[in-house]
């Protein structure tokens, strides 16, 4: 919003009050008006004026919510050359307050004319003004409000009053009493007050965020190599030899007769015997031997290098390490073992028996033999039994491995450069009110709860 520069209508309250008084009681019975030809008394002439500007106003409990508003105040090429009395008040925004009061006294009597007169004068001039902005609360989101003045108020001259203000909730204010007293005999009082309170304002001023886009690139990169190899050679020679001789004998001998008889009678006699004998021998002997021999040998080589490179975009490390290795075993071993066992048993067992038995029976039976039994074995076994074995086992091997890696990883992220459409306040003031002369007052403000007041009191008894 810009609003163009009006001037408002000075409140005036001028009060001129001339009061002449009786003269006084002219006793001119005999003299037909020409006072006996005596000097006439003084006259008295009595003045008085009085003026009153009172103004109060009031701003409580605004809530004001501004998002993306521009406020301009502007005052361009304006009241240039003006003179007396003015008062301009230029706003732009919300709640703004503005005013001018003025309060003239002035008295004069012009007695010159009448002889031997006394004229007696009183002039006051009052301005009073109470302004009050209480628990306001304005929240600015990317707002801007400007009060400019340029070019304006040049060559002006007298009372003069300019407020420019751009946003919300300020309070402007011209003041002026002037108390003139021309008398020759009076006085003259020009009181001129301003109260402004504004306590309890809230201003809340936002902006957005202005980011910026970053891309962000991570390289990882890695590579490295190896190589083994190594052989393995092995020789084993075995042999072995076991031999065993056994012999053995085996004889045994039984002999015995059986007699018996029997008859009617049933009377039985019996008796017999029985025996035998046998005897033998075992032996043996065994023997064994055996060797082994064990040849072996062990080369190995190793050989590893790796190399590693990191690169994080501000520079660039490499590292590299190399290992060498080599092994060298050999083993020899050789085993001889004999054994040898021999034993050598004989046993002889022999075996009597007799019995004799009788009984009586109805019938007679006799019964007689004999028998005669011998065994005779003989054994001998004999072995031998050799081996012999020889194994060679060569090996070898050889490895090597390379590897190169590269990982990248991008991404974006938003970094803070500032702010977007913040909230801006600005008050200019450029040549203006030059060669002004006389009483100026010059207010120019941009932003929330402002409080602009000029006031002036002027007091002036003249003989």
């Amino acid at each position: 919003m810009k609003p163009s520069m009006a001037i408002k209508p000075l409140v005036f309250a001028i009060a001129a009050v001339m009061a002449v008084a009786a003269q006084a009681d002219q006793n001119d019975r005999r003299g037909h008006g020409n006072n006996n030809n005596h000097t006439p008394p003084a006259k008295a002439v009595y003045t008085s004026a009085t003026a009153k500007a009172t103004d109060a106003q009031s701003s409580t409990g605004n809530r004001i919510h501004n998002e993306g508003t521009v406020n301009e105040a502007e005052m361009s090429s304006s009241a240039a050359g003006a003179s007396g009395n003015v008062g301009v008040n230029v706003a732009a925004g919300n709640g703004n307050q503005q005013d001018n009061a003025a309060a003239i006294a002035n008295t004069a009597s012009d007695n010159a004319a009448i002889d031997n007169s006394f004229v007696f004068g009183s002039a006051t001039a009052t301005a009073k003004v109470d302004q009050y902005s209480n628990n306001n609360t304005v929240s600015n989101w990317s707002t801007q409000s400007s009060a400019v003045m340029s070019g304006s108020a040049d060559g002006s001259s007298g009372n003069v009053g300019i407020n420019i203000a751009g946003g919300d909730l300020n309070q402007q204010k011209n003041t002026m009493a002037i108390a003139n007293n021309s008398a020759p005999i009076g006085t003259s009082t020009a009181t001129a007050s301003a109260n402004q309170n504004g306590p309890g304002l809230t201003v809340n001023n936002y902006a957005d965020r202005e980011y910026r886009v970053d891309t962000l690139t991570f390289t990882t990169s890695s590579s490295g190599s190896s190589s083994r190899n190594g052989t393995f050679d092995a020789s084993v020679d075995k042999s072995s030899s076991s031999s065993f001789n056994v012999a053995g004998s085996n004889s045994s001998s039984a002999s015995g007769s059986h007699s018996s008889s029997a008859s009617g009678s049933n009377s039985a006699n019996a008796s017999g015997s029985s025996s035998w004998n046998a005897s033998g021998a075992n032996s043996g002997s065994a023997s064994s031997s055996s060797s082994a021999s064990v040849n072996a040998s062990l080369t190995a080589a190793a050989t590893a290098a790796a190399t590693v490179t990191t690169d994080d975009g501000r520079r660039e490390r490499t590292r590299s390490a190399t290992f060498d290795g080599s092994l060298d075993a050999s083993l020899n071993a050789s085993i001889d073992k004999s054994n040898e066992s021999a034993y050598d048993n004989s046993y002889t067992k022999s075996h009597d028996s007799s019995f004799e038995k009788s009984y009586d029976s109805s019938y007679d039976k006799t019964r007689q033999s004999s028998y005669d039994k011998s065994r005779e074995s003989a054994y001998e076994k004999s072995g031998e039994k050799a081996s012999q074995s020889s194994d060679s086992i060569s090996k070898s091997y050889s490895e090597a491995n390379s590897f190169d890696l590269s990982n990248t990883v991008s991404f974006q992220v938003l970094t803070p450069t500032g702010w977007a459409n913040p909230v801006t306040n600005t008050a200019t003031l450029s040549g203006s009110v030059n060669g002004g002369s006389g009483n100026l007052g010059v207010n120019v403000a941009a932003g929330v709860g402002n409080q602009q007041s000029n006031s002036l009191a002027i007091s002036n008894t003249s003989m």
